[in-house]
């Protein structure tokens, strides 16, 4: 994603114009990339949501759309992964939403990283 907060800071027309090209301040123009379809999953080629073409237009910057709390579950989920837990103690000690927001995002993880091994196996024929 090309999406750098710290690119979109100040008030000149450069700045305007990029915030209004990724999305920061409300929909873009036009979409700055996409996604597999969330509704199909990309294989129903009469899905309403897509319209048949497996993809979801992105068109809001991911930092606007996503609040801080939803961010901060994600750099836990990766801190967890390294063996830091949100909390002192083992995993009895962590709080349930945590544990149900980590494996919620471990799930999407895993998805994401089956997505990019298939794709490289397209790509390598292999």
């Amino acid at each position: 994603m090309p999406q750098d907060c710290r690119r979109c800071r100040g008030d000149d027309d450069e700045t305007r114009q990029r915030r209004s090209e990724w999305g920061c301040d409300g929909p873009a123009s036009k979409p700055w990339g996409s996604i597999r379809c969330v509704e199909c999953d990309g294989d129903d080629e009469k899905c309403a949501a897509c319209g048949g073409s497996g993809k979801t237009p992105l068109d809001l910057c991911p930092y606007a759309a996503v609040r801080a709390t939803e961010r901060l579950m994600v750099d836990a989920a990766e801190l967890a992964g390294a063996g830091v837990l949100a909390c002192e103690g083992a995993w009895f000690e962590q709080p349930a939403t945590f544990i149900d927001a980590l494996k919620l995002l471990l799930r999407a993880r895993k998805r994401i990283d089956d997505e990019a091994a298939r794709r490289r196996k397209e790509l390598t024929g292999g």
